[in-house]
């Protein structure tokens, strides 16, 4: 038995030793080896990923300053009385030379400092606007309508900024959806930033008007109260009820021309042609129609190269752009896309079937645009200040339309629905048709914040209210046997900052 118990000790102190042997130099050489291959192979991935995050801050930095710079630019220049000197439009050193609204001497201009070109503002003193720059190009448009160089001070009525930032990179630029009408800072690319700005034109005189129509203005039959000058360059019929609260009232027979306003729509006839670019930076790319399925949280850009449906609760953060239809056929939709891109583009139209959509971004239609549900708010942020933008027509036909920004038709706008407010958020126009704007006999309530510009202007519903001004050809308030209040009054604003509006 004594024997049998050292025995059994003696083996299990062996065990113990054995257990406790530790790695030899083989393995250890061999861990460190599997560990370095290891560390080498996600190291790259660890430098990529903190380049691009640098990168992305960068751009972010230099996105901001330049949007910061060139709302600088087209606030002074808004203001300014007259042009020195501009530089021609194929040199990247852009420099404009002005006297601002004090008769102070200004210049914006391109400039190396050091060995980076930024944006410099020029008064008494310099100040750095926005670096490092690229490029900074000036266009210009003349009193008769030409727009060759060379450049010719005394007659200019607007300027084209484009501005372009980075560090002298290639990178990927879009074509512009040139809706620079309107647009105060219009950039769909990475890198570009582009607008017009009037400088002498007969806006100025116009906006001085709370009507101004080329042909007549037809009263009949209604009743309005109006605050503000109002002239029609041919006839006035006013067998209506008109309280006119303050201004003139003046028409062909007073021996009085005001010389009309003109938006040319011609430059802006191809200019949704080229959105298939957007899928060379699409965060998803489906080659057929695609149904976004309900009650889905998304983000990024979606290119879709048939018809895109859109279904109820869903949630987007980026942008839908297919090359036919976009529908929204559910209700509770809402999108938010990235910066200053579009909420959505559709290569024919856009329609919204059902109720309480919501848009911080703008509607892109190449053919039409087309409101069909209740409740539809379009709210544009950041630095957008458009709506709706349509290559042919726009139609509201439900009640409780809501806009915060401009609603542009190369053809008409349809008012049909009930309690349509149109109020943008900055000093732009409310809504601009190269056609007609027709208010429906049925649609009530319509509230209207801003200049609107068409051919023919027609409104028919009871409870219009506008604060701004209208600019046609000819406008209609008559209803033909039925009293209509209609409300208009001057908003002085416009000619302490007047809109981006060129003649």
């Amino acid at each position: 038995m004594e024997y049998f118990m050292r025995n059994n000790v003696s083996r299990f102190r062996s065990f113990i030793v054995s257990k406790r042997k530790g790695f030899t130099l083989i393995e250890v050489c061999l861990s460190m080896a599997l560990i370095g291959f290891i560390l080498m192979a996600i190291s790259p991935s660890f430098l990529s990923m903190k380049t691009t995050w640098s990168l992305s801050e960068k751009e972010i930095e230099y996105r901001q300053n330049s949007r910061i710079a060139l709302h600088k630019m087209v606030s002074e220049l808004k203001q300014a009385k007259e042009i020195v000197s501009i530089t021609l439009s194929n040199n990247p050193n852009g420099r404009i030379v002005f006297m601002d609204k004090n008769n102070t001497l200004t210049e914006f201009v391109r400039e190396k400092l050091n060995s980076t070109y930024v944006l410099m503002y020029k008064q008494s003193q310099s100040d750095i606007l926005s670096g490092p720059i690229d490029a900074l190009v000036f266009e210009v448009k003349y009193e008769d309508g030409t727009s060759s160089d060379p450049v010719k001070p005394g007659s200019i009525k607007s300027v084209g900024i484009t501005l372009i930032f980075g560090e002298g990179k290639k990178s990927w630029k879009q074509n512009n959806f040139d809706v620079s009408i309107y647009v105060q800072n219009n950039q769909l690319s990475k890198s570009i930033f582009s607008t017009w700005v009037s400088i002498r034109s007969p806006w100025i005189q116009a906006l001085k008007y709370t009507i101004l129509t080329k042909k007549n203005i037809d009263f009949n039959y209604t009743q309005s109260i109006v605050s503000g000058n109002i002239h029609a360059n041919k006839k006035m019929l006013k067998s209506g009820y008109i309280n006119h609260v303050m201004g003139t009232s003046t028409d062909a027979s007073d021996l009085v021309n005001v010389d009309f306003i003109h938006v040319d729509f011609t430059n802006y006839t191809d200019m949704y042609q080229n959105f298939r670019n957007y899928r060379k930076v699409a965060d998803v790319v489906k080659n057929s129609d695609f149904t976004f399925p309900k009650n889905q949280q998304l983000s990024g850009i979606y290119y879709i190269k048939g018809n895109a449906y859109v279904k109820q609760n869903v949630k987007l953060n980026g942008t839908i752009v297919a090359e036919k239809d976009v529908i929204i056929q559910g209700n509770n939709v809402s999108i938010i896309p990235n910066l200053n891109n579009p909420a959505i583009i559709a290569g024919r139209k856009v329609i919204i079937e059902k109720n309480r959509f919501l848009s911080h971004g703008v509607l892109i239609g190449v053919h039409e645009v087309k409101i069909k549900g209740k409740d539809t708010q379009i709210k544009p942020l950041f630095i957008q200040n458009v709506s709706v933008i349509s290559g042919k027509n726009v139609s509201i036909e439900k009640d409780g339309f809501v806009s915060t920004g401009t609603i542009f038709a190369r053809k008409d706008i349809m008012l049909k629905g009930n309690n349509i407010t149109i109020n943008p958020s900055e000093n732009v126009p409310a809504m601009i048709a190269g056609g007609n704007i027709n208010q429906n006999q049925l649609s009530n309530n319509l509230n209207v914040v801003g200049i609107i510009y068409g051919k023919n202007i027609q409104f028919r519903g009871s409870g219009t209210t506008i604060y701004g001004s209208i600019f046609s050809e000819n406008l209609d308030v008559s209803t033909r046997g039925k009293r209509t209040p209609l409300e208009i009054s001057y908003n002085p604003l416009v000619m302490i900052n007047p809109p981006e509006i060129i003649g």
